[in-house]
């Protein structure tokens, strides 16, 4: 008699199995036609499949070579042959160092005319043919070198806020400036552009979250709340999270938002800020790897204003797959800015060190 309920037993039993395995440390909802991924636990687990192996540390405070002395550098690409490019902004200057670390030559200078640069410099990229596109704040355009030093040209990139890249199409992504001063920010305006060099035309995506009163704090708070660090992977897809909210965006490379992420934070994230001081830094900086992965630098703590109070033990380095999943976390070795260029991690020391460094990032 009891044999004809084994076959049911043993149903309850594998339906159990994968019921039980099937758990996922996330929970994905859809709102407006876009996907949500709510990451409450890495899906590593504690176990880590990466590691940062120190290779090295270009530019010294201690230094008497001043081809080493660098002051406020605030990006770094690597070419296909591993030679390093550090745009060493507080000297007007790229200055260029092959992959052991050994200084080539310097790029560019501070002055008025072409190829010569204004009171401050930003990002750098590769863009078409592997020149070296070279953002000047203060002129508000960006300069096209050769990797061998040649000015080659520029582009006007007038009403730009900080950051941009370049599509392998020549297009570039930038982030709009956040106005200051109105009596609201204007819902017409958007976080991104994409600017057609050639045709001079610019398309505009990404939404505020935030509208705030006039007022010099509230206005502290537009600027911060409405400010994304971003990346595009070698498929043209877009990455944007902001600095001041727990949320983190995909974009096709025809701007159309396709998801939205979070993780587990140690803290309360203030989305209701009512000045400057009551924002809560989330997301510092984001690069994009070779595999696919986005890398977010991320506070682990409620941070101080200025950054002198910080350290790298305030940060971590959280790893997404494209599917706005959370892999795993490991802690930032130094802090900065980063950087990933084939299977190397680049971290920006811009206010401390003055150096940058370099780690291989070893897949386990």
């Amino acid at each position: 008699m009891q044999s004809k309920y084994i076959p049911c037993i043993l149903f309850l039993l594998i339906l159990l199995f994968f019921c039980g395995t099937s758990d996922k440390p996330y929970t994905i909802d859809y709102k407006d036609g876009v996907k949500y991924v709510h990451n409450h636990a890495p899906l590593w687990g504690d176990t880590l499949k990466v590691a940062l192996e120190f290779v090295q540390k270009i530019g010294d405070l201690e230094t008497l070579d001043e081809n080493f002395q660098l002051f406020n550098p605030s990006d770094v690409v690597r070419d296909n042959e591993g030679n390093v490019f550090i745009l060493d902004s507080g000297n007007f200057r790229v200055q260029k160092y092959n992959r052991n670390g050994e200084f080539m030559k310097s790029l560019g200078r501070k002055g008025p005319g072409p190829g010569e640069f204004g009171g401050a410099l930003y990002d750098m990229n590769l863009g078409v043919n592997n020149d070296l596109y070279i953002f000047d704040i203060m002129r508000e355009l960006i300069h096209i070198f050769s990797t061998e030093g040649k000015y080659v040209n520029q582009v006007r990139l007038s009403g730009s806020g900080l950051g941009y890249r370049v599509f392998s199409s020549g297009e570039l992504i930038f982030q709009n400036p956040i106005p200051v001063g109105l009596p609201k920010m204007p819902l017409d305006k958007h976080i991104l552009s994409v600017l057609d060099p050639e045709k001079e035309t610019a398309k505009g995506f990404g939404n505020k979250f935030r509208i705030f009163s006039n007022t010099n704090e509230a206005d502290a708070a537009n600027v911060l709340m409405n400010r994304v660090v971003f990346d595009i992977d070698n498929e043209n897809i877009i990455f944007s999270a902001y600095t001041c909210l727990n949320v983190i965006e995909k974009y096709s490379s025809d701007l159309t938002l396709e998801l939205r992420f979070d993780r587990p934070l140690n803290f309360k994230v203030n989305e209701n800020p009512k000045n400057g001081r009551e924002t809560t830094d989330v997301s510092m900086s984001l690069t994009c790897d070779s595999k696919g992965r986005i890398w977010i630098s991320t506070a682990n703590t409620v941070l101080d204003m200025g950054y002198n109070n910080w350290d790298s033990k305030y940060f971590n380095l959280e790893i997404f797959n494209q599917d706005g999943v959370l892999l795993g976390s490991i802690p930032q070795p130094d802090l900065g800015k980063i950087r990933i260029y084939g299977d190397m991690l680049y971290i920006i020391d811009t206010g401390i060190e003055m150096c940058v460094y370099e780690y291989k990032i070893v897949e386990k």
